[in-house]
């Protein structure tokens, strides 16, 4: 079973891939890897790419911390994803699918 499957309330499992602390920015994008699978994505301290922080899972479509490990183990390469993208290119304009929780921006500064 994949470590830092946590409880994240009464909506939400989180698996933490990488401490919130390394990153100098981060943003929310939900469904991004299906329904009930959102990410919080983040640039990494002195780079200019993105990559993920941290996967949260509905509830209503895991309902288990054991149906999110399962989902983990079958999609080991998620966690490593990684997009190369320059932040000026990086806001709700140019990509209205993303949504923040995070202020005006859409970046956790």
């Amino acid at each position: 079973m994949p470590e830092y499957i946590d409880d994240f309330g009464p909506e939400f499992w989180s698996h933490r891939v990488n401490s919130p602390d390394k990153y100098k920015r981060m943003r929310y994008e939900k469904g991004k890897f299906g329904a009930g699978i959102d990410v919080v994505w983040g640039v990494p301290k002195g780079e200019d790419g993105v990559e993920v922080q941290a996967i949260r899972f509905s509830k209503d479509k895991f309902p288990t911390k054991e149906s999110v490990s399962n989902w983990l183990s079958e999609h080991k390469d998620v966690t490593k994803k990684k997009m190369e993208a320059k932040l000026s290119m990086m806001n709700a304009r140019n990509f209205p699918q993303l949504f923040s929780i995070y202020g005006t921006n859409g970046w956790l500064e």
